[in-house]
């Protein structure tokens, strides 16, 4: 089972910022999580929140700023950390591109606020030649459609909102209509069960967002090939 680094050590650091990667990369992490969202001037940048209320404290949509405007705004305040602000994903693939085994590049898009964001991720995969190490997953289905009538090879991640055992089924014919390669998974619904239905459709099973070490073992007995964890030495502490 692998564990992969959700927003960076996200732990230890401010989420979703290079400082995040960094640690991630001297505890050892192999394997990378990262929310893309996009600037007012078209850059993608590393954020989760569409806004900037819980990691800034200033009510400011990210759609409406600028790179520059956004350089100048410390997202790790809410973190007590020094100063950091929202990185672009390049600066992060600087840090753990040539590192890296898995790079999980998920896609914020939901109700489709920022046009082209699909393919300008891709884009920049294909620029950095890191194809066989990306992942692309979003909440936002129509984003990872379009992305696959794009392009055939990338690989791609499966990923709902609220997902319930009742509609299991359901989601494993959307994740094989994009020929997914994983399914990612809310712990809740991370049953022993689940994942060895999700295993027989030839799909890998990572769950989110599992931060204790008793938890990953269970799900680690149950089959699951990965977890999305806060604390990249998890395995190491209990």
């Amino acid at each position: 089972m692998i564990l992969i680094s959700h927003r960076g050590a996200s732990g230890y650091a401010p989420e979703n910022t290079k400082r995040a990667f960094e640690v991630a990369l001297e505890m050892g992490c192999l394997n990378f999580e990262f929310d893309v969202q996009m600037t007012k001037d078209g850059k993608l940048i590393a954020h989760h929140d569409y806004n900037l209320k819980r990691t800034a404290g200033l009510d400011l949509s990210l759609k409406d700023l600028t790179f520059d405007e956004l350089k100048k705004i410390n997202i790790a305040r809410y973190f007590n950390s020094l100063p950091e602000c929202p990185p672009l994903i390049e600066e992060i693939l600087d840090i753990i591109g040539t590192r890296a085994d898995l790079i999980n590049f998920e896609i914020k898009n939901d109700g489709g606020i920022y046009p082209g964001i699909g393919e300008k991720t891709l884009d920049v995969i294909k620029r950095r030649k890191i194809m066989d190490r990306s992942l692309i997953s979003s909440f936002h289905y129509p984003t990872v459609l379009k992305i696959r009538s794009l392009d055939k090879e990338v690989r791609m991640g499966y990923l709902i909102h609220g997902l319930k055992s009742a509609f299991l089924g359901s989601a494993i014919k959307e994740a094989k209509k994009i020929n997914a390669e994983s399914f990612h998974m809310n712990r809740k619904v991370a049953s022993a069960g689940n994942i060895k239905r999700i295993h027989k459709e030839e799909l890998a099973a990572y769950i989110y967002t599992v931060n204790s070490a008793e938890e990953a073992r269970k799900l680690e007995a149950a089959g699951a090939d990965g977890i999305f964890t806060n604390f990249p030495d998890l395995m190491e502490k209990g």
